[in-house]
């Protein structure tokens, strides 16, 4: 659930979780305009490469309005 500026509360559901090498991460999908409201989180997953600093993969949840 998220609260609007206007005071009005919009709720999403989780759709997918979907987890990604960074190398081959799917920008198109993730930031294209959608029809409706919908939320995109994305963080890291996977191994921990030490000698980069940073996880190998990127996991997204999708998420729609419910």
């Amino acid at each position: 659930t998220v609260a609007r500026t206007d005071g009005s509360l919009a709720h999403f559901s989780v759709s997918a979780v979907t987890p990604v090498p960074k190398k081959a991460f799917p920008t198109d999908a993730v930031f294209a305009p959608t029809a409706e409201p919908t939320l995109r989180l994305i963080t890291c997953t996977g191994a921990f490469d030490r000698s980069i600093g940073h996880y190998v993969d990127s996991l997204i949840v999708w998420a729609v309005p419910t």
